[in-house]
């Protein structure tokens, strides 16, 4: 029997070399991974953002932040150590668009708001909706082959995507004012409010029959008051906010 010598060496080695392959393309696959993760994220919050912001922050502002919240982690390394993952300041790209929303659906509400828009208009309302509330974000993250891994994951390299689509809401306004200035080309009876100075005299003396009229507001739109009727499950006479004065 011959004695095989440095057999167990030679054995020994080759595992050692696959396992430490394994280890390091593990440990790299791990970190594309949470890159990926990391642009699904950034392109759900891209999406949902801009449904509010449209368009008042430019690309360019959008992507530095999106890169430093979501790709700039410390220890995001690779697994030696020595590179960045992403590697370089342009891997990662974002972008948002707006536009109608597909489908019959979309189509018909724009049909019929196109009438709204022409009657408020008349009347002298801002009906500022817009059909364009489909908002869509891109996040596109470039990962640069490694050289200094061993092969074959110094070949590796990964362009990873990722799209998502909301359809937002039209009716997100500036606050109370906006809201009252869309809708009053709704509301026929705001054409009178201006005449509310001679309207209410005129009414003083119908309002002994009917005390009601005495709390008359042509027009009035208040969208942040509740009406007290309402709460106080429709007490009669029960005064309204903004009825002194009818401002």
């Amino acid at each position: 029997m011959r004695y095989q010598r440095g057999q167990s060496m030679v054995e020994l080695a080759i595992v050692a070399g696959v396992f430490v392959l394994l280890t390091l393309g593990t440990e790299l696959l791990a970190r594309f991974h949470e890159v990926q993760r990391q642009a699904i994220i950034a392109a759900r919050q891209e999406a949902f953002s801009a449904t509010w912001l449209r368009g008042r922050v430019s690309g360019a502002i959008v992507e530095q932040r999106d890169r430093a919240l979501h790709f700039e982690q410390a220890g995001w390394m690779d697994p030696t150590g020595s590179e960045a993952v992403p590697s370089r300041e342009d891997s990662v790209v974002v972008s948002t668009t707006e536009g109608a929303a597909p489908g019959r659906v979309a189509a018909a509400v724009a049909v019929a708001m196109r009438p709204l828009q022409a009657a408020t208009g008349f009347l002298g309302s801002a009906f500022d909706l817009t059909d364009r509330g489909f908002q869509r974000s891109r996040v596109r993250v470039r990962l640069d082959p490694l050289s200094h891994m061993p092969e074959p994951l110094d070949a590796l390299a990964l362009d990873l995507e990722e799209h998502v689509a909301v359809l937002g809401d039209s009716w997100n306004a500036a606050g109370p004012d906006h809201v009252a200035a869309r809708t009053r080309g709704l509301v026929p009876t705001s054409l009178l409010a201006a005449n509310a100075a001679w309207l209410r005299p005129a009414l003083a003396p119908l309002a002994v029959i009917e005390p009601a009229l005495s709390r008359l507001c042509l027009g009035l739109l208040e969208p942040d008051f509740l009406p007290v009727d309402r709460l106080a499950g429709g007490a009669p006479g029960a005064a309204q906010p903004g009825q002194a004065g009818c401002r």
